[in-house]
């Protein structure tokens, strides 16, 4: 293959040329696979660090409510979500800090409930990994490469 100098590294004037140029286009290719995968990554993980601001938009009709002279209790805001989804299990509540905003109530089993804080109507009903986030969260942690994507995170 080549000759070892003193320091242990091979000499590139030692390999063979066609040796040498199969590895460098090797090494290329796994380069350019390696990168795009990390830009890959870095996008779809800058989609998902705004979630909270761009959801919203995506889907008006869910997260826009009027705000109110005041809130309900958290208490009667977690019995209607359960009303509104009776066979799950309730995980948390969050409560955002913009007041046209709804509060979503997150079960056990990811399914999201949004209430009306002011008025305690159900807002809608949804999977936490279904929509346009769900798909851009399942693509970010590589889910569709299977048992392999634990690996490479």
């Amino acid at each position: 293959m080549g000759i070892l100098k003193k320091t242990g590294e091979i000499s590139p004037q030692t390999m063979a040329p066609s040796s040498r140029q199969k590895l460098l286009r090797w090494h290329l290719w796994c380069a350019m696979g390696a990168g795009g995968l990390f830009v890959f990554v870095a996008l779809t993980g800058a989609l998902l660090a705004f979630r909270t601001e761009l959801e919203p938009r995506v889907s008006p009709q869910i997260w826009s409510v009027s705000p109110g002279q005041s809130r309900m209790p958290l208490d009667e805001i977690a019995r209607r979500s359960k009303a509104a989804y009776p066979q799950g299990k309730l995980d948390f509540v969050r409560i955002f800090g913009e007041p046209a905003m709804p509060v979503l109530c997150q079960f056990k089993d990811k399914m999201l409930v949004y209430i009306d804080p002011y008025t305690g109507a159900w807002g809608g009903t949804r999977e936490r990994d279904a929509g346009l986030f769900g798909t851009v969260e399942y693509l970010h942690n590589l889910m569709f490469v299977g048992p392999f994507a634990c690996a490479l995170a």
